[in-house]
C-alpha cells in the first residue's frame, strides 16, 4: 500500500460508523480507532438513510450480510441496471451486489433461492463486516 491508499482508507474509516479497524497487508500493520462511538447518518440526493441499528425492520426473512469492509455497489457500472431490486427472484449463487475493498471488486451472491424483501444499504455506501445488506425470503 502506498501513502495515498492509506490516506484514502483513513478517510473512509473516519466517515464510517466503525469504531476500530485492524488491517494487515504484507509487512504493513495498521490499526485505526476512534476515541468514542458516533452515530452516522448518510444522506443521498436529499434523502436521509438511517444507520442499520436505527432502521426499524418488521420484514421476516434471512439477512445476507457483508463478508468484508468496503464500498457497496448495486450495479456493475453506472450505466447498467441494478443486480436486484425489492421483489426480485434470485437463485442461490446469483450476484446481488459488488463490494469494493482495496481496489478489488468482490461479488456478493445469494446464499439461497428466494425473493429480495428489502435492500438495507444505498449504492456507494461504505459497509462494515457482517453488516446486513439484504433481507431474502
Amino acid at each position: 500500500m502506498d501513502f495515498e491508499e492509506i490516506k484514502a482508507l483513513m478517510q473512509l474509516f473516519d466517515t464510517s460508523k466503525m469504531n476500530k479497524m485492524k488491517l494487515e497487508v504484507n509487512d504493513l500493520k495498521l490499526v485505526l480507532e476512534k476515541a468514542e462511538a458516533q452515530e452516522v447518518v448518510y444522506t443521498t440526493e436529499n434523502k436521509v438513510v438511517e444507520t442499520i441499528e436505527n432502521k426499524p425492520t418488521d420484514i421476516n426473512g434471512k439477512a445476507i450480510t457483508s463478508p468484508i469492509v468496503g464500498v457497496f455497489y448495486n450495479r456493475r457500472n453506472p450505466e447498467s441496471e441494478p443486480f436486484v431490486r425489492v421483489g426480485s427472484q434470485v437463485k442461490k449463487g446469483d450476484c446481488l451486489c459488488i463490494i469494493e475493498a482495496m481496489k478489488v471488486m468482490n461479488e456478493i451472491v445469494a446464499t439461497q433461492d428466494g425473493t429480495i424483501l428489502e435492500i438495507l444499504v444505498e449504492n456507494e455506501e461504505l459497509v462494515e463486516f457482517d453488516q446486513p445488506l439484504f433481507m431474502i425470503g
